[in-house]
């Protein structure tokens, strides 16, 4: 008689779970990385380029510093 090497239903079940769960969380690790990086770096992109087109265009009352950054200034203000 021949031994088989036969992985019965819930050893395959196991198994099976096994690989999911370390897929799905390996999945959500990476993707919440993912969504802080870029949503950091996005974030300061954004409010920078908007506040210096809005400045460019006359939108806002501005001066530039001597290192060059952008001061908005309040309405009342010269």
């Amino acid at each position: 008689m021949v031994a088989e090497n036969r992985i019965s239903k819930k050893e395959h079940l196991v198994i099976d779970l096994t690989v999911a769960m370390s897929v799905l969380s390996t999945a959500l690790v990476f993707t919440a990385l993912g969504y802080f990086w870029g949503f950091n770096r996005g974030f300061l992109l954004g409010v920078d380029t908007t506040t210096e087109l809005l400045a460019r265009e006359g939108y806002v009352k501005h001066t530039r510093l001597e290192n060059g950054e952008l001061k908005l200034l309040k309405l009342n203000e010269e």
